[in-house]
């Protein structure tokens, strides 16, 4: 619940510590503001009924896609023979950049040996210059697939644009989603609809890696 207080009254802070909530004042330019968490909305019309309150209401009851709220025993996503999210740590492993046949399969052996869970590597690489290698593209995306599948590890890699989507989605198993297209809303819905995705970390805030899994509901079309 939310209170405005046109003029400051002790007794409405004593009376939702009565209630056991937790109470903040906030004071603004604009007026002064008390957030109380766990009271019932029935007590509405009380606080709003007493001296110094301007007006009482109560904090928006639509859900967030992305809270916790909404999926409290958190989100497991299936890849291959694992689940990200589990009991176990998940370690997805590689290249940086895919140069070449005979480096990603080698690769793709030594990150199998040493117990990581998936394949990793970049098949789309944008450098600061335009004349650095730029990545395999295509190519490279079916070079991970062969590694992966010799290496029985599932394929985890970069898409940079939404047309790259439907090329690469019967060789990869998880899109990762770079941290400069963490806000390319366009990119994010078709990554979301085609596969599981993994986020390598985004600008602001500075986020962990995360998972999370086909067609997540935070970037489908959901009515107002």
């Amino acid at each position: 619940m939310i209170l405005k207080l046109s003029r400051p009254n002790p007794a409405v802070l004593a009376a939702l510590e009565d209630l056991g909530c937790r109470a903040r004042v906030l004071t603004f330019p604009f007026g002064t503001f008390v957030v109380a968490l766990g009271l019932d909305p029935s007590a509405l019309a009380a606080f709003q009924a007493m001296d110094g309150v301007a007006w009482a209401r109560t904090a928006g009851s639509r859900p967030i896609l992305a809270a916790r709220e909404q999926c409290p025993e958190g989100t497991r996503v299936p890849l291959g023979a694992i689940e990200v999210g589990g009991e176990t740590l998940s370690l997805m492993a590689g290249p940086c950049s895919v140069e070449d046949r005979e480096q990603i399969l080698t690769t793709a052996r030594y990150v199998a040996a040493y117990g990581a869970n998936a394949l990793r590597g970049g098949a789309y690489k944008p450098r600061t210059s335009p004349y650095a290698f730029q990545g395999l593209g295509q190519a490279g995306v079916e070079l991970l697939r062969e590694a992966g599948d010799a290496a029985e590890l599932p394929v985890v890699t970069e898409v940079m644009e939404p047309g790259d989507v439907a090329a690469m989605t019967p060789f990869v198993d998880c899109f990762q989603i770079g941290a400069r297209n963490m806000s390319c809303a366009p990119l994010l819905r078709w990554a979301a609809a085609a596969g599981p995705c993994c986020s390598s970390g985004a600008p602001r805030p500075p986020w962990r890696s995360s998972c999370w899994p086909r067609s997540t509901s935070s970037w489908k079309a959901t009515p107002r």
